[in-house]
């Protein structure tokens, strides 16, 4: 990744444009495209949309950011993750052709089109890198339908400071005459999609105003219009939370409103009850360290404003924030340049103990010495929180059973880098 220096994401259109000329325009040479665009939800959305196209018998394409453990994760090649030696030979023959003057996440987007365009399949399920309106997926013709999830405060520098702002970006993806499922929205984001959706001749599915959803214990109720008897209920559903009520139910939405697609409702449930989307509100599955004192250890991949919000939500609904059953620690680690002082008053108070960590792998993240002034400011209390400077610090302090022999769940939330980097450390068996 060090060797793309270019343009920020947002500003690298043109040269996008020119790579793909190189590539023979992909592009233009795609099956039908589901766009899926917004803040928080996107890449859930894609895996139950893929997993309900997988198990109907499609062939899907996918791409997806950012990743985990690995790059490959971005790019799904009909049903397959991408070869790894396939995907570095085209990132390489881009640093060659642009002298790395592309930013790296639209040097993939690059990657998997081309890629989308040499192999078979039915139909592509393609995800923005940031906003929307100049994102590089966003060069893309013959969508078929267009998805925008939860929109919130993110890449402030690059998309706006305003809401309506952002959700100008986000409406970026609509087309004329091709449907747009939106989730629901707070008012001035409604109120900014519903007019782009009218210059646009888009047809607009606004969540809580032309269909609905509700969390059912582990499942969702979904109704498709006005009519109460037009619904549909499905459980279980394959992700944790209350949110993915209602990213299954986008899903849904997106997959009922594309009619040609023809998909039976069997496939629709079997997909929603087997997806796989890793880092999010996951439990790990620890064989050895903390499972020999019962800890349980959770990952989710909040990393701004509104996924602190929709954690803090799941936090209070699934009886975690009292402690009883066990004290709940939140790990937080963040980026530099991120802005998460709501963490102290969404998060911080929910949890028995706090835990900041200041790098991770290869990463360096946020100091406490710069997240402390949020945290005063925020009313928490700073000589509360347990700083470590590593992962690895941290992981000792658990296995040392720092905060007594009582069974404790640990939350790592923060950064989706910090989670990747704590799933690569459990697949290699040093946790």
């Amino acid at each position: 990744m060090s060797q793309f220096q270019g343009c920020e994401i947002g500003h690298s259109f043109e040269t996008i444009t020119r790579l793909l000329g190189y590539f023979d325009n992909p592009q233009h040479r795609l099956p039908p495209i589901i766009h899926i665009a917004g803040t928080n939800g996107k890449g859930s959305v894609a895996a139950f949309i893929s997993a309900v196209l997988h198990r109907a018998g499609y062939r899907v394409h996918r791409l997806t950011s950012p990743h985990l453990c690995c790059m490959t994760e971005r790019i799904m090649l009909a049903n397959k993750t991408v070869d790894e030696a396939v995907m570095a030979s085209i990132l390489w023959e881009i640093i060659q052709w642009t002298e790395g003057k592309i930013a790296f996440s639209e040097a993939v987007t690059a990657t998997a089109l081309h890629l989308f365009a040499s192999v078979p399949a039915d139909i592509v399920v393609l995800e923005v890198g940031i906003g929307g309106l100049h994102d590089g997926t966003n060069v893309v013709s013959g969508v078929c339908i267009s998805i925008i999830t939860p929109i919130s405060f993110d890449h402030l520098d690059r998309l706006g400071r305003t809401l309506p702002h952002i959700a100008v970006q986000k409406s970026g993806i609509m087309r004329q005459d091709v449907p747009c499922i939106s989730a629901p929205q707070v008012s001035c984001v409604r109120d900014v999609l519903i007019k782009s959706a009218e210059e646009k001749g888009t047809p607009l599915y606004l969540g809580e105003r032309d269909w609905f959803f509700e969390p059912k214990g582990r499942g969702v109720h979904i109704q498709y219009g006005q009519n109460l008897l037009d619904c549909d209920h499905f459980f279980p559903l394959g992700l944790a939370g209350q949110h993915q009520c209602m990213n299954a139910a986008v899903a849904v939405m997106a997959l009922k409103v594309q009619r040609a697609l023809n998909i039976p409702r069997w496939a629709i449930g079997h997909g929603l009850a087997h997806v796989v989307w890793p880092g999010r509100l996951q439990r790990l599955v620890v064989e050895k360290g903390i499972k020999a004192f019962e800890d349980e250890m959770w990952v989710d991949g909040a990393h701004n404003e509104g996924g602190l919000a929709v954690l803090a939500q799941h936090i209070r609904s699934a009886g975690w924030a009292d402690g009883e059953e066990k004290p709940l620690v939140v790990v937080f680690g963040k980026l530099p340049g991120k802005n998460l002082d709501s963490v102290w008053s969404t998060l911080a108070p929910l949890a028995q103990y706090i835990c900041v960590i200041e790098s991770w792998g290869h990463s360096t993240g946020t100091p406490w010495s710069v997240m402390q002034q949020g945290c005063i400011e925020s009313g928490y209390d700073g000589g509360a929180v347990h700083v470590f400077a590593t992962l690895d610090d941290f992981m000792l302090a658990v296995k040392g059973k720092k905060w007594g022999a009582e069974p404790k769940r640990f939350l790592i939330c923060g950064s989706l880098g910090l989670v990747g980097c704590v799933l690569n450390k459990v697949q290699a068996g040093l946790v």
